[in-house]
C-alpha cells in the first residue's frame, strides 16, 4: 500500500501531494499521518483469498495423509513420492477453490 501511495502521490496536483521521497518514506510516514489502518486499505480480498487458499490446502493435505497412509505403511510406495502427490493435489484443489476470490 505504501508503494501505491508513493506512485499515486506523483500523479496528484501539487497542492495535494504529500511529497514522499520513496516507498520506504511513505511506509514510515503513513501510520503517523493517515493512521495505521490506511496501510491495510483494500487488503480484505487478498486476506480472504489467502485464508481460503491455505485453510483448504492444509485441511486437504491432512485429510489425504490420514486416508492414504496405507500406501507407504503397508505397500512399497515411497513416502516422499506420496507426499509429493498429496501436496500437488492439495495445491491444485486449493487453487481451484480460491481462484474466484482472486478477482473479488
Amino acid at each position: 500500500m505504501a508503494r501505491r501511495a508513493y506512485y499515486a502521490d506523483k500523479t496528484w496536483p501539487i497542492e495535494l501531494r504529500r511529497n514522499y521521497r520513496s516507498p520506504l518514506s511513505a511506509l514510515a510516514r503513513i501510520p503517523f499521518e493517515e493512521g495505521p489502518s490506511y496501510l491495510f486499505k483494500g487488503g480484505s480480498p487478498i486476506i480472504a483469498r489467502d485464508f481460503l487458499f491455505f485453510s483448504f490446502y492444509f485441511s486437504t493435505y491432512a485429510w489425504l495423509k490420514n486416508k492414504l497412509f496405507f500406501f507407504w505403511v503397508y505397500n512399497d510406495f515411497s513416502y516422499d513420492y506420496m507426499k509429493f502427490l498429496m501436496m500437488g493435489f492439495s495445491w491444485f484443489a486449493a487453487c481451484m477453490v480460491s481462484y474466484p476470490a482472486f478477482f473479488a
